[in-house]
């Protein structure tokens, strides 16, 4: 047994998703189902300890386990992004946007993204995808200046959001030099709208391209994307 685990600390994990309490990590440890578990977050500012009740596992093709699960713990909600980036997912940091991903193995062929990074993207697809499978897709962020951007990408997790929505995150693979450049450059953009977005400027700034940057969002319902 560990010496964290002896202190009743619980292991490190990685933060993958977290929407109100429910915590999606992995780590390599096992933990039990059904059972309310001892993790610490591995953030950039120290470990945050917390209570998880496990309610999901899955095993990951790179070792390890991923898991679901409800905080019992309350967990401190900053204004942006950064503070809460885990030390060992999150990198470089995310940003939110609405755009277009689309793929012959995705459900109904296209998804729309809920945030990107420069190694990855969430999507919100109609059925699931399998855990480690590798697709092709195409970026579409339908700006002056960025071309369709094709990748693969694999599959780093997947879980339901609602009756006909999954959340998918996605992992980049093999990006050509010039594909990272636009996607290092769209990053840039959108840290840039975080950063006015406090005096409302986004939309005198981005103008028709609005629902890329995410101001005006699309939403999945019922099987259909509609405008928000």
């Amino acid at each position: 047994m560990k010496l964290f685990e002896r202190l009743g600390r619980g292991p490190v994990v990685e933060l993958v998703d977290l929407q109100q309490n429910r915590l999606m990590f992995q780590t390599r440890q096992k933990l039990a189902l059904g059972k309310t578990a001892r993790v610490q977050l591995g953030l950039r500012e120290g470990p945050l300890r917390l209570k998880v009740r496990v309610h999901g596992v899955r095993p990951l093709a790179s070792a390890g386990f991923l898991y679901t699960g409800d905080c019992e713990t309350r967990i401190p909600r900053p204004d942006g992004p950064g503070p809460f980036e885990s030390a060992g997912v999150r990198r470089p940091g995310r940003q939110k946007c609405r755009i277009r991903i689309c793929s012959p193995r995705l459900p109904g062929f296209q998804a729309m993204s809920s945030d990107f990074s420069t190694t990855g993207i969430q999507i919100e697809a109609q059925a699931a995808l399998p855990m480690d499978q590798v697709i092709p897709v195409s970026l579409h962020i339908e700006m002056a200046g960025f071309p369709v951007i094709e990748a693969r990408a694999r599959v780093a997790w997947c879980h339901q959001q609602s009756r006909v929505c999954w959340r998918v995150g996605l992992e980049f693979l093999d990006i050509t030099p010039s594909a990272q450049a636009h996607l290092a450059k769209f990053h840039r953009l959108l840290a840039a709208r975080d950063q006015l977005s406090g005096d409302n400027s986004c939309g005198r700034l981005w103008g028709s391209e609005d629902h890329v940057l995410g101001t005006n969002p699309r939403r999945l319902v019922d099987g259909h994307w509609t405008d928000a």
